[in-house]
């Protein structure tokens, strides 16, 4: 078990240090620093929110998770990914844990990062509150990295070609951008609460994080229930 969990991480770091994979995340950071500029160019004043709440947790992050999943899993199903673990009679669900582990830490940090440097280069130096908008943010941002993750996962176990990865991100757009019940199935509701946007159904910020939490559970429970053991 503790075997193909190491063999499934050390392949998806593996395919993470691809020079397309490295190009994706520091053209993501690069992007991240260019947006938080160009707002605070335009508007000091509330632009950290702006930038935050507009592009990091609704697009960027979401839109780099997608293009990392499509790398590392060579745009296919995440049993294409494990097959050579699986034909050597390695543990399948270990394998797809061990998979999934590398690419949530690797889009948590990244979150994180692209939060961190958004606050430094957007926020008004004039004004107060730097810190605590530094260490929200990387937390907001680190837990947006994990849930798409969870989510992307759980799209990667559905279609032929694992097209569900692209089914869910629209599904996330587009439900997660109203206010209905349905759309707290979604990430892209609660990370905007937790960032001080528009609360989804009046939920307060304890009650967005517990549904991002146990979102983020179901998603990676019910991904790794579809990979035969």
């Amino acid at each position: 078990m503790n075997e193909s969990l190491r063999l499934a991480a050390r392949a998806a770091l593996l395919r993470l240090k691809r020079p397309d994979a490295i190009a994706w995340c520091v053209g993501a950071l690069l992007l991240a620093l260019l947006d938080a500029r160009l707002q605070r160019t335009l508007a000091p004043r509330g632009a950290v929110d702006r930038v935050l709440l507009n592009e990091s947790a609704s697009l960027l992050i979401p839109i780099l998770g997608f293009v990392v999943f499509d790398r590392v899993l060579d745009s296919g199903r995440s049993e294409r990914f494990l097959s050579p673990i699986l034909r050597h009679g390695g543990n399948g669900r270990s394998a797809w844990l061990g998979m999934f582990a590398t690419l949530a830490t690797l889009l948590g940090l990244m979150g994180g990062l692209i939060g961190a440097l958004q606050v430094l280069v957007a926020h008004d130096p004039r004004g107060p509150g730097i810190w605590r908008d530094l260490s929200q943010s990387v937390w907001i941002l680190a837990c947006a990295g994990v849930a798409y993750s969870a989510w992307l996962s759980l799209g990667s176990s559905l279609g032929r070609r694992g097209q569900g990865r692209l089914w869910l991100l629209v599904v996330d757009l587009i439900l997660g951008s109203t206010n209905s019940w349905a759309a707290a199935l979604c990430p892209r509701p609660h990370l905007r609460n937790l960032l001080g946007g528009t609360p989804l159904l009046h939920f307060g910020q304890g009650s967005a994080l517990l549904a991002l939490f146990f979102g983020t559970v179901f998603a990676v429970a019910a991904a790794r229930a579809r990979i035969r053991a």
